[in-house]
C-alpha cells in the first residue's frame, strides 16, 4: 500500500481560530457539510474537531464558517482543506458587513444559554468529537473514559451502577471525590447512596447516580473545568473539577426537522477468574457428601483441595433433594461459571423534532434505552424525554426555558462486595465437581427447600439471582429558565435559575431459605434472611440555582479583549432517606415460640443546605492565545439555621499557546495546540 494512502486513511485533527476586525468570535459554527460536522468556537474564538479515519480519504473538502447574530452580520467564509492524516490549522477572519463592531455575546457555558460567561476565562478543556460518534458508548459514563486529560474514568462493573470519575491532585479521603455535574447551567447531584457496609466491601447492590440517567443523543458538548476558572464560578463544590454538559436546544438548526436513530450494542465478560479442573471439594485430598453441614467428610468445606477429578463414583449433593446425597462420577465440569454469564445487549431508541424561526426556536426529543445485563434476569431501563424553547421578544433579548425528565428502572442487579450476593464471589468457593446447569433447573425440591452444592452457607448461585429480587426504580426531573438581555453593545445582563429533582425507591425481597445475609438497616452485622424478608428504601434529593450577573467586553488596541463580570447566586440542597425492613432474626420467630420480637421502625435521615455566594472576574485575552484571568468568589454556606461559614476563593491564573504564540511552532505540521 502506497505512503500516502496509508497517511490519508489515519484520523486527522482540525483545529484554528475564528476572529473579526481583530477580537475573536465566540460562537461561530464551523462547518464541514459533506461530512455532517458542526463545531462552534469558544469563549477566545477557537474550535477543534476530528475527522475519524473512515472519512479521510485523501480528498478536498470545502469548510464553512457562519454565526447566528442577530445584531451584527458577519459575512459567511469559506476555505478548502485537503485531509491527508495529517493535523491541519485553519484560521478564519470574518467580515462585519453591518459596519459595527461586534457587540458582546456571552459564551453558552451552560447549556447555550447565553449566560455565565468566563471572563477572560482558560484552562478548560472542552470535549469537541460529538458523543455519538464513540463506537458502544450507551451512556455518559463510558462515553467520558478517556476524554479529558487528568480525568480518570472508570466505567461501573456491574449495569447502571456508579462510575468513577478521579481528577488528578490532592483530595480529602472523607469527602467526594467525584466532580460536580452541571446539566445547562442547574447543578445535578451526582451522589451514589450506599451502606456503610457496600462502602468497606462487604456487599450490597450498586444502582448508579443520576449521571447515568442523560440520554447520549440530546447531548451537545461536555466541558471539564479544573482550577481558577472552575472555584471562581462553583467555588468549594469545584473542589474535584466541574463537568459542564450542554444539551441540543434547536437554536442553530434547521427551520424545521424530524430525527430518530437506533442503536444496538452487545456485550460479554471482559474477565472472569480462571479455575483449575484437577482437585474437586474437600481437603487432604478427601471429601463425601452427607448434609453439606459437616455431617460428612469435609462436605462444609468451600475449598477444592478434595479427591482428583479422575471419574471415580463418590457421594455428592443431591441434585433433585435439599440437603441429601446421591452418588454420581466425580468429574470437573469447566462451564460451570461461564454457563452462568449470558451475552448483554441494549437497545436505544432515539426521537427529536426541532425548529427555528427568527422569532425564536424548540426542540422536544424522546429517548428508550433497554438493556439486558450479563447475569440472569437483570435488565435496565432508561426512559426520557425533553423540551427546549426559546424565544426573541426583541432583537436584544432572550428568553429561554426548558425540561427534562425520565425514569430508571434497574431490576435484579448482582451484589457488590465479597458475599453471597455477588455471584462472582461465590464461584470463587465453588466446587469444581459442581454442575451448574443442573443447579440452575433445580432450584427447589418438592418441599421447597433451596438445593445448593453446600448448606453451610453457600447458596446455589441461581437461586440467589432467581428467586431473590432486587429493584430500583428512580424518576428524575430538572428544569430552568433564563432571560438574557443586551443592555449596552458591550454590555449584558443575564437571569438564570432552575431546580434538579430525584427520587430513588429501591426494594429488596430474599425468598425462605437462603443462607447467609445482607447489610439490613437494623442489624450493623447484617441481617438474618434464612426465613426470608425485605428491606426498602426511599431517596429524596433537589438541587436548586439561581443566578444573576453583569458581562461586558471591551475591544481594546492591538487586538486585545477585555471582559468583567459580576454577579451573584443561591444553591440550595435538600436530602432525605426512609428506610424500612424485615428480616428473619427480628421479625419472624419459630413456628409455636411466643412472639415477642420487635418490630424495626422506620429509620429517617434528612439534611438541608444553603449557600449564598457575589463573585467578579475580570480578564484579558490577546492576539497570539494569550490570556489572563483573574477571580474573586465569596460563599456564606448554612447548614444548621442561624449558623453560617464564610469562605473566599480568589484566583490567578495565565496561559499561552505556544504552537500559535512563537514562530519555530507554526511550521510545523504534528502538534494543532501546545497550551501552557
Amino acid at each position: 500500500v502506497p505512503a500516502h494512502r496509508i497517511a490519508a486513511q489515519q484520523a486527522v485533527t482540525v483545529s484554528g481560530h475564528v476572529t473579526a476586525e481583530g477580537g475573536p468570535v465566540p460562537n461561530a459554527h464551523v462547518r464541514i457539510l459533506s461530512l455532517k460536522i458542526d463545531r462552534v468556537t469558544d469563549t477566545d474564538g477557537y474550535y477543534s474537531f476530528i475527522v475519524q479515519s473512515s472519512s479521510v480519504r485523501g480528498q478536498t473538502v470545502r469548510m464553512s464558517v457562519v454565526v447566528s447574530d442577530r445584531r451584527v452580520h458577519y459575512a459567511p467564509a469559506t476555505a478548502g482543506v485537503k485531509l491527508e492524516g495529517v493535523p491541519i490549522s485553519k484560521d478564519f477572519d470574518l467580515k462585519v458587513t453591518s459596519g459595527e463592531r461586534p457587540p458582546i455575546e456571552p459564551e453558552p457555558s451552560e447549556g447555550g444559554r447565553r449566560s455565565r460567561s468566563q471572563a477572560g476565562s482558560n484552562g478548560q478543556s472542552t470535549d469537541t468529537l460529538m458523543l455519538g460518534d464513540l463506537a458502544g458508548a450507551v451512556d455518559l459514563p463510558s462515553a467520558l473514559a478517556g476524554r479529558f486529560a487528568g480525568l480518570s474514568v472508570l466505567t461501573p462493573n456491574v449495569l447502571g451502577g456508579s462510575p468513577s470519575a478521579l481528577y488528578r491532585g490532592p483530595r480529602s479521603v472523607l469527602g467526594t471525590s467525584q466532580p460536580l455535574v452541571v446539566l445547562d447551567g442547574i447543578p445535578l447531584d451526582n451522589t451514589s447512596f450506599s451502606s456503610s457496609a457496600q462502602r468497606f466491601g462487604q456487599g450490597g447492590f450498586d444502582y448508579g447516580s443520576t449521571l447515568g440517567d442523560l440520554d447520549l443523543s440530546t447531548i451537545a458538548s461536555v466541558q471539564f473545568l479544573t482550577g481558577p476558572p472552575a472555584a471562581a464560578r462553583y467555588g468549594g463544590r469545584a473542589a474535584n473539577g466541574v463537568l459542564v454538559i450542554t444539551s441540543k436546544d434547536g437554536v442553530d438548526g434547521p427551520g424545521f426537522a424530524i430525527s430518530a436513530g437506533q442503536q444496538i450494542t452487545s456485550e460479554t465478560p471482559g474477565r472472569l477468574p480462571v479455575f483449575q479442573n484437577q482437585y474437586g471439594q474437600g481437603l487432604d485430598g478427601k471429601f463425601q457428601f452427607f448434609n453439606g453441614k459437616g455431617g460428612g467428610v469435609n462436605d462444609a468445606v468451600d475449598q477444592n483441595w478434595g479427591p482428583l477429578l479422575d471419574g471415580r463414583p463418590l457421594a455428592q449433593a443431591s441434585l433433585t433433594e435439599s440437603g441429601l446425597a446421591d452418588v454420581r462420577l466425580w468429574t470437573a465440569h469447566p462451564s460451570n461459571v461461564t454457563d452462568y454469564f449470558q451475552t448483554g445487549r441494549t437497545l436505544n431508541t432515539t426521537a427529536a423534532l426541532q425548529g427555528s424561526t427568527d422569532l425564536g426556536s424548540f426542540r422536544a426529543s424522546f429517548g428508550n434505552r433497554d438493556t439486558r445485563g450479563l447475569t440472569p434476569l437483570n435488565t435496565l431501563l432508561n426512559r426520557d424525554g425533553g423540551f427546549h424553547g426559546t424565544i426573541h421578544p426583541q432583537d436584544d433579548m432572550t428568553i429561554s426555558a426548558w425540561v427534562s425528565g425520565g425514569q430508571t428502572t434497574n431490576t435484579n442487579a448482582p451484589g457488590t462486595g465479597f458475599n453471597q450476593g455477588n455471584p462472582v464471589a461465590e464461584f470463587t468457593r465453588m466446587g469444581r465437581q459442581v454442575d451448574g446447569t443442573a443447579l440452575k433447573t433445580h432450584l427447589v425440591d418438592a418441599s421447597g427447600n433451596q438445593i445448593s452444592w453446600n448448606y453451610a452457607g453457600q447458596n446455589n448461585p441461581y437461586f440467589a439471582s432467581l428467586e431473590n429480587s432486587n429493584k430500583s426504580e428512580r424518576d428524575h426531573v430538572t428544569g430552568g429558565g433564563s432571560l438574557n438581555m443586551a443592555l449596552r453593545p458591550w454590555l449584558a445582563a443575564t437571569i438564570q435559575g432552575g431546580t434538579d429533582y430525584s427520587r430513588d425507591t429501591r426494594t429488596l425481597a430474599i425468598r425462605s431459605g437462603f443462607m447467609g445475609g445482607f447489610p439490613f438497616y437494623a442489624a450493623p452485622n447484617g441481617g438474618d434472611f434464612s426465613k426470608g424478608g425485605f428491606q426498602g428504601d426511599q431517596i429524596w434529593v433537589q438541587q436548586s440555582d439561581i443566578t444573576g450577573r453583569l458581562d461586558g467586553t471591551r475591544s481594546l488596541a492591538a487586538g486585545k479583549k477585555w471582559t468583567v463580570g459580576v454577579g451573584a447566586d443561591i444553591s440550595t440542597s435538600r436530602y432525605r432517606i426512609r428506610t424500612v425492613g424485615i428480616d428473619s432474626a427480628v421479625n419472624l420467630p419459630s413456628a409455636g415460640a411466643p412472639d415477642t420480637a420487635t418490630v424495626p421502625q422506620p429509620s429517617s435521615w434528612n439534611a438541608h443546605s444553603r449557600t449564598n455566594a457575589a463573585f467578579g472576574e475580570t480578564g484579558l485575552t490577546f492576539p497570539n492565545s494569550g490570556a489572563l484571568h483573574a477571580a474573586l468568589r465569596n460563599e456564606w454556606a448554612a447548614i444548621v439555621p442561624g449558623q453560617h461559614a464564610t469562605t473566599l476563593y480568589p484566583s490567578v491564573d495565565g496561559s499561552i499557546d505556544l504552537v500559535r504564540a512563537m514562530s519555530s511552532f507554526k511550521t510545523q505540521k504534528t502538534l494543532s495546540s501546545v497550551k501552557v
